[in-house]
């Protein structure tokens, strides 16, 4: 049992280096970042809501409606603002930059938790030390990716990168901020999640309903942003399989396997196989995208994945 729970979270990272590499590869040819998230999510939803309805229909109660508002606060934030956000910070940076600093999400979901009184910190343990010092190198890591690209160690086989050809830095540095709005987002939007969690404890038809919501509001949004309706087309057999792969991996199979991962082995564990996907990202980038390895970016993956880890010690020998 544990051998197949293990197993499926090294297939969920890898599902989803796949997602990058093919979304960042999207961009480069000129689709819509705008067009792409509203199918990605649709599709989504057709995976979701059925598997949802069904796997939880002894488990799910009943829908009240007080519990609306969170639940639109779930799609406006986790959804419309975490994937927009982050889609259009890919496209100013690059496929492994984006998945090295996506591992800062735990840091920043800790912090947040810290400050409302979620999570608590024993300064006198060896625990609580763990979590000051693994937030700590998480933070500096992050700071350094985002200030300091340095050289590149590393260089592709071929000159490549077309997107970021003719881009200045500042347009990398907006890429930055736009990415850590993204996963501030994400990381409210998993605080959310289990606060809604407690009262509705049905983690797929959670992630439906938001997917659902999120996904309206994105429509809309595409609408006033982008009415050239021929960038609504998927004119390609890569575009195609990159809307399906984004909607059924990376969305419907990447979320019911985080939820079942979670039941079977807890957060630490999920959370504790990311920095695999980065690894993947890496060496995919490397291969298909002609995207180097710079200094920065490694130097401060290194603290991040470093202090990811000892945040996730700390937790686990706290919840013991």
């Amino acid at each position: 049992e544990k051998l197949k729970v293990h197993a499926a979270l090294v297939v969920l990272q890898l599902g989803f280096a796949g997602f990058e590499i093919l979304t960042r590869n999207l961009l480069i040819d000129g689709f819509s970042p705008f067009v792409f998230p509203v199918y990605r999510n649709a599709i989504a939803f057709l995976v979701l809501a059925p598997l949802a309805y069904w796997l939880e229909r002894n488990e799910r109660p009943k829908l009240e409606w007080a519990q609306l508002p969170m639940f639109l606060c779930l799609g406006t934030i986790g959804i419309l603002g975490n994937q927009m956000s982050y889609i259009l910070g890919l496209r100013y940076t690059s496929a492994s930059f984006t998945s090295a600093y996506r591992n800062s999400m735990p840091v920043f979901t800790f912090l947040i938790s810290y400050f409302i009184g979620i999570e608590r910190v024993k300064l006198r343990t060896r625990e609580g030390q763990a979590k000051i010092l693994g937030t700590t190198f998480g933070v500096t890591g992050a700071l350094i990716m985002s200030l300091y690209r340095g050289a590149e160690i590393i260089r592709p086989p071929s000159p490549g990168n077309r997107l970021l050809h003719g881009f200045h830095f500042s347009s990398w540095n907006l890429g930055v901020v736009i990415l850590t709005a993204a996963f501030l987002s994400f990381a409210i939007f998993l605080i959310l999640q289990a606060q809604l969690m407690k009262t509705f404890p049905a983690p797929l038809s959670i992630a439906s309903i938001s997917i659902g919501i999120g996904c309206i509001e994105l429509a809309i949004l595409a609408l006033m942003i982008d009415r050239n309706f021929s960038r609504w087309k998927l004119n390609s057999t890569s575009a195609t399989i990159t809307v399906v792969y984004a909607g059924v991996v990376a969305s419907g199979l990447v979320s019911a396997i985080q939820s079942w991962g979670i039941k079977r082995c807890g957060p630490v564990t999920v959370a504790a196989y990311q920095p695999l996907e980065t690894v993947a990202v890496a060496v995919l980038s490397f291969l298909f995208l002609r995207e180097g390895f710079r200094l920065g970016s490694m130097v401060g993956a290194a603290l991040v994945v470093s202090g990811l880890y000892l945040l996730i010690w700390g937790q686990s020998k706290e919840k013991k």
